[in-house]
């Protein structure tokens, strides 16, 4: 054994930190459901035999919110403009998804073979969230107009039906990383917690300061949701992390996650 080895080895806690997540199934839900949220994601629970407890983290997929707050296009409304129709015969996209996406996008940063890459709300996204996946045909789904303000008015409520004293929410959406097969998540709104620990000061393994390190909390929680959650059939928009050590913190903002392009570390340009 090497002397590395032998400091790994000397360094490695007795128990190590881990975490238990929890898919909640549904039956499919109309475009416009009648129910009110929260009372919705009780019963789905209930029916999972599961209920809320004091220290969960609940993730929710933005499509599902998006269906309760009425963000669901019919795409035969839509009239796409002079500008949009010239993008969609470049991309062989359809000119209703494209007016969407400029509509929806903060910025639009390029054309690519398949999407628009946009920039919504601080993250690099395609057709600014704008997606027909798990809708029915000839319909969109937008992102939820502020999902922060929906997160915040989610955990309050589910905090006073279910009388906890701890709780965070986690808007995620599907993402897709350069250079990379496959999609993570991204948590595109978030309450009760602490979206990025800085790390910038401490020490690594070595003794070296750590100069740029910060962990993203809420992204990382999003991803490991997303693989219970699945992208394609499994109806599970919803999933309870649990047995994960973390900090409640009020007051959370979409600013906190935001970084200038001078602080980017691929900045596009």
């Amino acid at each position: 054994m090497g002397r590395e080895d032998h400091y790994y080895q000397n360094t490695i806690p007795e128990i190590l930190p881990h975490m238990n997540i929890t898919p909640i199934k549904i039956e499919r839900v109309e475009i416009k459901p009648r129910e009110e949220f929260c009372t919705w994601i009780m019963e789905a629970m209930r029916r999972n035999k599961e209920k809320m407890t004091d220290g969960d983290i609940l993730i929710i997929t933005s499509k599902i919110m998006s269906y309760f707050e009425d963000r669901v296009v019919d795409l035969s409304s839509v009239h796409p403009s002079i500008e949009s129709k010239a993008i969609a015969q470049r991309m062989n996209a359809k000119e209703e998804l494209i007016q969407l996406a400029m509509d929806e996008a903060d910025e639009i940063v390029a054309e690519t073979p398949w999407v628009l890459l946009t920039k919504k709300n601080g993250i690099y996204c395609a057709n600014a969230g704008v997606d027909t996946s798990n809708v029915p045909k000839g319909y969109a789904v937008l992102w939820p107009k502020n999902s922060f303000v929906s997160a915040q008015k989610i955990r309050d409520e589910l905090m006073k039906l279910s009388q906890l004293k701890k709780l965070a929410v986690i808007i995620s959406d599907s993402n897709c990383q350069p250079g990379r097969s496959g999609t993570t998540a991204v948590a595109i709104g978030y309450s009760g917690i602490k979206g990025c620990k800085d790390l910038r000061g401490d020490e690594d393994l070595f003794g070296n300061q750590l100069r740029y390190s910060s962990l993203n909390i809420v992204d990382s929680l999003a991803t490991a949701a997303n693989l219970v959650m699945g992208e394609s059939t499994e109806c599970s928009p919803l999933a309870i992390i649990r047995e994960y050590d973390w900090i409640q913190e009020e007051g959370s903002k979409n600013g906190e996650m935001l970084i200038s392009p001078s602080e980017d570390m691929y900045p596009l340009v």
